[in-house]
């Protein structure tokens, strides 16, 4: 009896981890690993020789304002501060849009 109470306590914790896991506040989510962009400029077919319909200003900026609150959501819970840039040691890496490295192997 108290071994089938714990598995049933550990499914349905599992089961309310996976419900928050899909939770989307945003009308357009991420597809796979890339932000898809406005749906009134899908291009359904990659032969279509037909152009997408243009967007309205209205609907741009629709997609310009969810796209910005799930990356600041997301910046959110990875903890991000940006903190690092301020550092002095760093601060070469903002004007150093170069930076050769080598690996020990090469000759």
């Amino acid at each position: 009896m108290n071994r089938s109470l714990g598995f049933l306590g550990v499914s349905g914790s599992c089961l309310a981890f996976a419900v928050a896991l899909c939770a989307q506040d945003t009308q357009h989510p991420p597809a796979w690993e890339q932000l898809p962009g406005p749906g009134c400029a899908a291009v359904t077919e990659w032969n279509s020789y037909t152009p997408p319909a243009p967007c309205t200003q209205a609907q741009v900026s629709d997609w310009l304002s969810d796209v910005t609150h799930w990356r600041a959501e997301r910046r959110i819970r990875v903890g991000y501060d940006g903190a690092l840039y301020n550092e002095p040691a760093l601060k070469w890496t903002q004007s150093s849009f170069v930076q050769p490295q080598m690996m020990i192997h090469d000759r």
